[in-house]
């Protein structure tokens, strides 16, 4: 059962592994323009966006497409997937500032950082399987890569102020406990119809993103 759980969350990783592989070597690139603080704000929002809707419209899905895996009726491992899709989005967002950070070759920051957060981890873990059990494994990931991610900040703030579109963030957390409510309180049915409304916020969210990527498509068609 939580190997399914596990095998959605690691969809996500992949994906993201990729996307951070691309933005690392735009980073290098990058590391020594004069505005390249502003790039790395436009591309952490582009980032944000595209991610955080991403998981947001698999918050739905899983409950649809789960039971499809898991045949016996156990349905424990659902208990994890909200927690651990925050999880994964932590952990991608700590990932992406780690590229920033090995551009600007803040390498001993990046590395205290990562020790801070394993710790975190470990300490959580003990602290919280006693009282929570399986949760305490998202919960971890998640107390981990947030402060990763805090530290990193920081360390960066000579070099650029990021931006994390808090005005976005607010209305989308409210989307997600809402998506997560509908999860575990709802019927199949109910999270079909709210994979539609996310969708659409979705559309709404990236319809930038989206505009940008259906002109790309057309000049190269047509040129």
């Amino acid at each position: 059962v939580f190997y399914w759980a596990n095998k959605f969350t690691s969809i996500i990783q992949l994906v993201v592994m990729v996307f951070n592989l691309a933005w690392q070597e735009m980073t290098f690139s990058m590391s020594h323009d004069a505005d390249r603080a502003k790039k790395y704000n436009l591309m952490l929002k582009n980032f944000l966006l595209f991610v955080s809707c991403g998981l947001l419209f698999l918050v739905p899905v899983t409950r649809i497409v789960f039971p499809i895996f898991v045949r016996n009726g156990s349905q424990a491992g659902l208990a994890i997937i909200p927690l651990a899709y925050l999880g994964a989005f932590m952990d991608s967002l700590a990932n992406f500032l780690g590229s920033v950070m090995c551009a600007e070759q803040r390498m001993k920051s990046q590395l205290t950082s990562t020790v801070v957060g394993a710790i975190i981890t470990v300490v959580v873990m003990f602290g919280t399987i006693p009282i929570i059990g399986f949760q305490a494994a998202p919960l971890a990931t998640i107390l981990c890569f947030l402060a990763v991610v805090i530290m990193r900040t920081i360390n960066l703030r000579d070099v650029v102020k990021l931006n994390y579109q808090m005005g976005y963030l607010v209305h989308y957390g409210l989307m997600f406990a809402l998506a997560s409510l509908v999860f575990f309180k709802g019927s199949i049915l109910m999270n079909v119809i709210f994979a539609v409304v996310v969708a659409v916020y979705c559309i709404i969210v990236l319809r930038g993103i989206i505009k940008d990527f259906v002109k790309m498509i057309l000049k190269k068609v047509r040129s």
